[in-house]
């Protein structure tokens, strides 16, 4: 039998605070300096500069091609806590850790990069538009007039919540949306409302 609007709405209601919660504790999150778990990795929050690091590298994981074993050790080693530039230091990271399995990790890598491609505004293949860091370095600097150094070394995340807010603020918007996972939820509810509702529910 099919769901009336009623039940869906309750059924929804846990669904939906749950994802107010998880919002809650993602920007929280974003502005704590928390080493992120991947597997038997820790990773550091993605910063502007490691991504900028990705990009030179070509990594599969911002151009959208499909990785490699050598793609997903690059990623896991300019993310690493421990990431120092230097050919030298690559090599050892890659050469210890050669034998892992990369195609778990580099579906966990693409899942966690999905996360912060839509952030940024990356089209479906997760590619960023070219002008991406010129205009958030110049919207920071003009703004609150940090260095182009400070801006590079805050986590994408930070940076990304920094900017909805600092926007919402310049347009006089009073209330900056940070709840994706709400929203997300929010869509999923609406929608099975409006197909009780065509079912006479």
């Amino acid at each position: 039998m099919a769901q009336t609007a009623a039940e869906v709405w309750e059924e929804f209601k846990p669904k939906l605070a749950a994802a107010r919660e998880q919002d809650r504790a993602n920007v929280a999150l974003s502005f704590l300096p928390i080493i992120i778990p991947l597997g038997r990795f820790d990773i550091a929050p993605l910063t502007i500069e490691r991504l900028l690091w990705l990009e030179q590298v070509k990594s599969p994981f911002v151009t959208g091609r499909q990785p490699e074993r050598m793609d997903v050790l690059a990623f896991l080693w300019i993310n690493s806590p421990k990431f120092r530039v230097g050919n030298k230091y690559g090599k050892r990271f890659c050469l210890n850790h050669c034998m892992i399995r990369w195609r778990k990790y580099a579906v966990k890598i693409a899942e966690y990069m999905e996360s912060i491609a839509e952030q940024l505004g990356a089209d479906d293949n997760g590619v960023l538009e070219s002008n991406w860091l010129p205009q958030m370095v110049d919207a920071f600097a003009s703004q609150y007039h940090w260095t182009a150094a400070d801006i590079l070394q805050m986590p994408v995340e930070r940076a990304s919540l920094l900017s909805s807010a600092m926007s919402a603020r310049v347009s006089e918007k009073t209330n900056p949306d940070f709840s994706p996972e709400a929203d997300k939820t929010r869509h999923e509810m609406l929608k099975a409302i409006t197909e009780a509702n065509k079912n006479g529910g």
